[in-house]
């Protein structure tokens, strides 16, 4: 009769710890209704057949950074640095922040900025950073230098990069030249476009062809001269002393150093040949380019801001260019910032008055 007894309420406890579960359940969907979501939050998507080999290909086939920096701009590259001024401070003579300080990075050695405290997997590099290796390390921080401290993810679009590299390169006083590269890659990207909206790399070179060098050209060399300055007859002699005495860099034209201006005016072969019968590259061609008028190279694609200039390339207007090109001609397409420095524009002004069977006097 106990067995029994004890039987019924084993039985008994079974029983209502069910109807407690049922009716938990129960109420628990009375009071909670969730909803199926329309989409996944997290979707995982595989790749169709031969899309991976397209990516591939298409990495393949990106333009080389050589052409990148000559079409690159500058002042995109100011916003795209919004994603470093959060660490880094950028102008000279400031403190490292969370990162070292980026005034003077490009040709600097790696890890070499004094009193930051580097990550072993940078110190352990050697080099510098040169426009390849920094442009390596903006994509892939992790993958460039592996146990590296900084988290950036680093930045996938290869114009970008280059636009960001472009405005670092004019975080110096003398830049680094451009690397060269060739005209029809630069130019590729638009098709109705003129080449001169691009090319940044004849820095300061460019300077010398009315080419208002495309896009990207860096503070220090000159790089575009170019287009052609303002047509004004050369000036009588009294009026040329008197030019050359407002103007302290024409003042120094008679002491100015050829050999220095050729060095000078390496970086803008990247975008204009230099040689006579040169053809247009991203620029046009500079021989000749003192007392030319303005926007006449045949075949060149000129932008309005050049072509509606007029006039010649005189002395006075083309070192006014090389040291402001945009305050010469507004709305140009051309981003360089111009050649900083007086003596650097009086050796490459004289350099690119001797590209010439006649030489112009000058002032």
């Amino acid at each position: 009769m106990a067995a029994s007894l004890e039987a019924n309420k084993i039985v008994g406890a079974i029983l209502t710890a069910g109807i407690i579960a049922s009716a938990s359940g129960n109420l628990a969907r009375i009071l909670y209704k969730p909803e199926k979501l329309e989409e996944p939050v997290f979707r995982v998507e595989a790749a169709a057949p031969g899309e991976t080999a397209a990516a591939e290909a298409e990495a393949a086939a990106e333009k080389p950074l050589a052409v990148l920096l000559a079409a690159a701009d500058p002042d995109n590259g100011a916003k795209v640095a919004k994603k470093c001024i959060g660490c880094h401070s950028v102008n000279q003579g400031e403190k490292d922040k969370v990162g070292p300080n980026l005034w003077g990075i490009l040709g600097r050695p790696i890890a070499a900025r004094e009193g930051y405290a580097y990550s072993d997997a940078l110190k352990g590099l050697d080099g510098e950073w040169t426009y390849e290796s920094l442009d390596a390390f903006i994509a892939d921080p992790k993958g460039f230098a592996p146990g590296t401290k900084m988290s950036f993810g680093g930045i996938k679009k290869a114009e970008d990069r280059a636009d960001l590299i472009a405005w670092l390169r004019e975080l110096a006083e003398e830049p680094l030249p451009l690397p060269e590269a060739d005209r029809a890659a630069a130019e590729e990207p638009a098709a109705g476009e003129a080449a001169e909206q691009t090319a940044p790399a004849a820095e300061t070179r460019a300077a010398a062809q009315g080419a208002e060098q495309p896009t990207g050209a860096t503070a220090t060399e000159p790089e575009a001269p170019a287009e052609e300055a303002a047509a004004q007859p050369e000036p009588a002699p009294a009026a040329a002393e008197e030019a050359a005495a407002a103007n302290p860099v024409l003042a120094m034209l008679a002491d100015a150093d050829v050999d220095a201006g050729a060095k000078a005016a390496r970086s803008c072969k990247a975008c204009h040949s230099l040689e006579k019968g040169g053809p247009n590259k991203v620029g046009p061609p500079l021989w000749d380019i003192v007392g030319r008028p303005v926007a006449s190279v045949e075949g060149y694609a000129y932008s309005d801001a050049l072509k509606t200039m007029g006039g010649a390339w005189t002395w006075e207007r083309l070192e006014a260019f090389l040291r402001k090109p945009r305050e010469v001609a507004p709305g140009t397409k051309m981003s360089f910032g111009g050649v900083r420095k007086d003596e650097t524009r009086a050796d490459l002004l004289v350099f690119l008055g001797s590209l010439s069977d006649d030489p112009k006097p000058l002032p």
